[in-house]
């Protein structure tokens, strides 16, 4: 009997507890009072937790952000294409020798030039040259000086903005944008020729050029005012428009404005060019141009040209020999058929 009674009373404890957890919490509150604690701290967490899945997100930040990252890979690819633009059409022109990469050479030059030019209808004639082109980097830091305080004048504070964050480009962003600032700046340059035809002539010339990065196009701007012994004061504004059709091809598109100052007379000329790097020492480059003039106030078709122009650089590497045949449409003979040759030998004395 007595151990059914302690059984029974055990049980009876046992259910008593289970119905009143009131009491089973002040017999033991250490432990309860840290259980709580817990659940507590546990309950609050999922509730911020909630709240923060119920916050709506704007889609406004992640939208600026692929925004950026286009634009920056747009302006990319368009750095790489005017960096591939430059460098195809300075290495080409600078390898025919054309007067913009004389400009653009670090040093003076000096050239010796011997053309022998053969006609169907014209007469042929052979023509000496010595050209002396000179560099004016006093000149040059002057213009920029006064072009950067013409540019900081009209400048907005966004655009100083941008300028203070230079430091945080990217040494390739750097690197970029000073290759963009020097070919966008003005340059100028003093060229003295002497020629021999039947007598001693002298041409002495001034040009200031400047380079503009299009979209599609980099279009090089250069005008240049001289006097000559043979035609005394004239003035020439050229515009050319390059884009890169390979890595060894170039097209450009020619516009050119001659006006013999001192007798009043205009040429207009225009046409496209193909041009392609054959290897290191050999370039060959297709043309068409046409011709006009200008004659009491009417501008009237002059001529066609077509033709080729093939350079070589010889084992001395200071020696180019190049062929140029062309075919000629002119005016002055009733637009009938010109074939004509010329051969140039060219000597570069050195850069200085």
């Amino acid at each position: 009997m007595r151990y059914k009674t302690i059984i029974c009373i055990l049980i009876l404890s046992f259910a008593a507890k289970a119905k009143s957890p009131t009491e089973s919490k002040t017999k033991s509150p250490k432990v309860n009072n840290k259980t709580a604690l817990v659940s507590s701290v546990i309950d609050k967490k999922k509730k911020e937790k909630k709240k923060i899945l119920k916050i709506p997100v704007s889609p406004e930040p992640y939208i600026e952000v692929v925004a950026d990252k286009i634009v920056n890979s747009a302006e990319t690819i368009q750095q790489e294409v005017t960096r591939r633009v430059f460098s195809l059409s300075d290495s080409l022109d600078e390898f025919f020798g054309e007067k913009r990469a004389l400009d653009e050479a670090n040093q003076s030059t000096l050239r010796i030039t011997q053309s022998n030019y053969f006609s169907e209808r014209n007469t042929n004639k052979i023509d000496i040259n010595a050209n002396l082109n000179l560099r004016f980097r006093n000149l040059e830091a002057f213009g920029k000086k006064a072009e950067k305080k013409v540019t900081d004048f009209f400048k907005g504070d966004d655009d100083h903005k941008e300028d203070k964050r230079e430091d945080e480009m990217t040494p390739s962003e750097r690197k970029a944008k000073e290759i963009k600032d020097k070919e966008e700046s003005w340059n100028f340059n003093w060229e003295n020729r002497v020629g021999f035809t039947n007598r001693i002539h002298a041409w002495s010339t001034m040009r200031w050029r400047r380079s503009f990065i299009g979209d599609i196009f980099v279009h090089r701007f250069y005008e240049q005012v001289g006097w000559s012994t043979l035609d005394e004061w004239q003035s020439v504004t050229s515009l050319s428009s390059d884009k890169d059709l390979d890595s060894d091809l170039l097209f450009r598109f020619t516009n050119e404005f001659d006006w013999a100052m001192t007798y009043q007379q205009y040429t207009t000329i225009h046409g496209p060019s193909l041009i392609k790097a054959i290897d290191d020492r050999n370039s060959i480059s297709y043309d068409f141009r046409v011709i006009n003039g200008l004659e009491n106030y009417n501008w009237y078709l002059n001529a066609y040209n077509i033709g080729l122009n093939y350079r070589h650089q010889t084992s001395k590497r200071w020696f180019f020999i190049q062929l140029t045949p062309q075919l000629t449409l002119a005016r002055a003979h009733n637009f009938k058929r010109d074939l004509n040759i010329t051969i140039t030998f060219e000597a570069v004395m050195g850069n200085f």
